[in-house]
């Protein structure tokens, strides 16, 4: 009978220590996860936003020392990139590939650059952005004394698609060096996407395509209602390839593209919430992405609330020839 009783009493101790061992592991694993967020709460303080992200960049690839700033600004896989793209064996000796191309006495107006078309030039879409560092120019200032050279007083450092990090600043998760740009390398195929070289043989046109559209196809919804946002939303219409404009006024009964985005952009409620919705869905098409731009959602603090506008549809992706990047091939409404 004593034998019984602990024997009993054996099991139930091990049963206590399963249970003690579990929530000991439990235990471990919260402590990890809440170590976890409060590293990339740390990380997102002290990375830029994405209309601060480029001067970051070229500010610090003129200043000698810089290598760990910029680099700093890329997660791991983005500066292997960057670091081939430019020739280099790691990303800080890229940065100082680049530092060599600035020209003389230019240093200062290097950083000054200002973008050909800022809205397009740094799309945000809920956690997602793409910043073009392709599309900018110099202009003298009136306390320049070094004429700038006509490419530009040194190098443009190419296309970042970014990801917010513990609801702070953007990290750079993807790279490609400007097409145009001498000496930057081969351009690499946009995240999830074919080789610019490798575009759709599809039909569809419009003059002229821009060179750099947003590459990063599940933010795409975010690019579009980002747009519709701004002003009238004809602008997204520029994104349209012509057969999918043409698709897009019939589906919403409107004469133009522009009417029809001015149309969905007028159901707009809250711009400002509007403009950034979360990733949408996208599976692969046999032209490219897919992107269900019909399940938009915006998250908002204190649970559910009615969205802020309309949702958008769904957007057939491709790469036209020429460019780097998506544009809307074709059209469905929701």
């Amino acid at each position: 009978m004593q034998v019984k009783i602990v024997a009993a009493g054996l099991v139930l101790v091990a049963g206590a220590g399963a249970g003690i061992a579990r929530d000991t592991l439990l235990h471990q694993g919260a402590e990890a996860a809440a170590e976890a967020s409060a590293h990339e709460f740390a990380v997102g303080r002290v990375l830029p936003y994405p209309d601060q992200f480029l001067r970051v960049a070229h500010s610090s690839v003129a200043q000698a020392g810089g290598e760990t700033v910029v680099c700093g600004l890329m997660d791991a896989s983005t500066r292997a990139v960057f670091a081939a793209a430019h020739g280099a064996g790691d990303c800080p000796g890229a940065v100082r590939v680049l530092r060599a191309r600035i020209a003389a006495g230019t240093h200062s107006i290097y950083v000054e650059f200002s973008y050909r078309d800022r809205r397009s030039a740094i799309v945000t879409g809920g956690p997602d952005a793409t910043v073009d560092g392709c599309a900018i120019d110099w202009r003298p200032g009136l306390l320049d004394r070094a004429p700038i050279p006509p490419g530009g007083p040194g190098p443009r450092l190419g296309w970042f698609q970014l990801r917010q990090v513990g609801g702070g600043g953007y990290l750079a998760v993807g790279y490609r060096p400007c097409p145009l740009e001498p000496g930057a390398g081969p351009a690499t195929a946009p995240p999830g996407g074919t080789s610019p070289t490798a575009a759709s043989s599809s039909t569809s046109t419009r003059a002229p395509v821009p060179r750099l559209l947003p590459g990063y196809a599940p933010g795409y919804g975010g690019t579009l209602a980002a747009r519709l946002a701004r002003d009238d939303g004809s602008s997204a219409c520029d994104l349209f390839s012509a057969d999918a404009a043409r698709a897009f006024a019939q589906a919403h009964g409107a004469a133009d593209c522009a009417a029809a985005a001015t149309a969905l952009a007028g159901r707009i409620t809250d711009a400002r919430r509007y403009r950034s919705p979360t990733s949408a869905a996208t599976t692969q098409g046999p032209r490219g992405p897919v992107v269900d731009a019909c399940r938009l959602r915006w998250p908002a603090l204190g649970g559910p609330v009615s969205a802020p506008g309309p949702q958008i549809g769904l957007l057939e992706l491709e790469t036209p020839p020429g460019a780097t990047g998506y544009w809307v091939a074709g059209y469905r409404r929701c």
